[in-house]
């Protein structure tokens, strides 16, 4: 099932939280943007594909999410140039529609539900339209949903109405199932209302709108208070399931393999080929490979260093020359302290690196300063680098003469396909030239 966020919304009443800085949907909940809590509890219900409809300040929303391959959904987006309502941005969904009915979430509920025994419900009443609907604490500032003994929506109460007869408390949540047929009337370029102008005319003509009862956690964050009030509810609930049973892990590690498999998929393999012939060409003309990173790309700069000078030269009679440079500690903090972070690397390059001699740095950003600083020094006295970098792939892309850059928003990710490489020219290496297969 696909599923449109309605993440367009200006937010008003929220401007002592937004600081007009970020768009509605972006406000922090204990400690994430409440559209990302959106887009995992959506995922957790098995929801991959994600339509966002932005308009103000939207740019932040898409600066963040991107294609959304880094939180493990597609996402694609909608953008109103002008403020549309709440549903004149789907008319542009009608092409992009590929099921007989889809999910809409308005961007200010903070939600975890069942969507698969909403979607049974909905099917079950072969509805047109199925609207979420709860009691609140706040039924006088809330849309009310008047359904009769059958559940079917006899008429909306909108909260500007005037109410001169007692009401249930049954409130429209903003989260719907709707059919693909609700797009129909619905014109581009016009400003629309999915209450008054979609929904009200069917309920009108007894069309099949359903409401569908449900205790679970659905929540509006229109006012401050309730942003507050969401956080304390979620922060305990999270205490409460550890206490009781600990987390349910499952969704977050299926969604992070299946991301560093994506990932793994879309590499550069023709440049990990010239990486590996640069590698050869170095230990062919015995000359030295210099190799280095801070923090985990430290850790995989080691252990690169002992699967070559080790790992493969124990079987062969001439040996790897690599050198790890962040390896020797006493050295690195003198440069440090002495002289400058920065020049940790490319001071230990000065006067030693000699012509032939290749360089491999590492940075997750690209754009690590003592990383690049030492590979500027190494292209000015003419020797050859190879980058491994992730994210946009920073300055290090650009300098490197290979870069094996792994275009994912993860630090995490990035590091993990960086040793994968390792490994991956290790085993290559073995069979050609130690005549060894790393299986078995």
């Amino acid at each position: 099932m696909q599923a449109v966020i309605m993440a367009g919304g200006k937010g008003t009443r929220l401007v002592s939280v937004t600081k007009d800085e970020i768009p509605k949907p972006m406000v922090r909940i204990a400690g994430k943007p409440l559209l990302l809590w959106q887009i995992e509890e959506l995922k957790r219900n098995g929801i991959f594909d994600v339509v966002l409809v932005i308009g103000h300040l939207g740019q932040n929303i898409v600066d963040y999410f991107k294609d959304g391959q880094a939180y493990g959904v597609n996402i694609s987006y909608i953008k109103e140039e002008t403020p549309l309502g709440t549903a004149g941005a789907l008319a542009y969904f009608k092409e992009m529609l590929t099921e007989p009915y889809f999910l809409l979430v308005f961007g200010d509920v903070f939600f975890s539900v069942d969507i698969s025994r909403m979607e049974r419900y909905h099917n079950e009443k072969q509805a047109l339209a199925t609207l979420l609907v709860h009691p609140n604490m706040h039924p006088h500032d809330s849309d009310l949903v008047v359904l009769d003994e059958k559940n079917k929506v006899v008429r909306i109460v909108s909260k500007h109405d005037k109410r001169d007869e007692p009401l249930e408390n049954c409130v429209n949540a903003g989260f719907y199932l709707l059919g693909k047929n609700i797009l129909v009337g619905i014109k581009r370029n016009e400003k629309t209302d999915l209450e008054k102008e979609v929904l009200m005319p069917l309920i009108a003509k007894q069309e099949a709108v359903y409401g569908y009862r449900s205790p679970e956690y659905v929540k509006d964050i229109g006012t401050q208070e309730r942003i507050a009030q969401v956080e304390r509810e979620v922060l305990q609930q999270k205490t409460e399931i550890r206490k009781e049973k600990g987390m349910d892990y499952t969704a977050q590690i299926r969604a992070y393999i299946d991301l560093e498999k994506e990932v793994l998929s879309r590499l550069d393999i023709a440049a990990v080929n010239q990486a590996m012939n640069l590698i050869m060409e170095a230990y062919e003309a015995k000359k030295q490979i210099y190799i280095f990173g801070n923090g985990g790309s430290a850790a995989t700069a080691s252990h690169y260093q002992n699967d070559f000078n080790k790992g493969i030269s124990e079987y062969v009679e001439k040996k790897f020359r690599f050198v790890c440079l962040n390896d020797n500690m006493a050295t690195v903090m003198a440069i440090a302290n002495d002289i400058g972070f920065a020049e940790v690397f490319r001071f230990q390059l000065v006067n030693r690196l000699e012509d032939g001699d290749l360089v491999i740095a590492i940075s997750g950003s690209g754009n690590s300063e003592n990383v690049i600083r030492a590979v500027e020094y190494a292209k000015q006295q003419g020797n050859r680098v190879i980058g491994l970098c992730g994210y946009d792939g920073g300055k290090l892309k650009g300098l490197s003469d290979v870069a094996l850059h792994v275009a994912v928003d993860s630090m995490q990710v990035t590091e993990d396909v960086h040793m994968v490489l390792d490994h991956l020219m290790m085993s290559v290496f073995y069979e050609v030239l130690c005549g060894k297969g790393h299986l078995g």
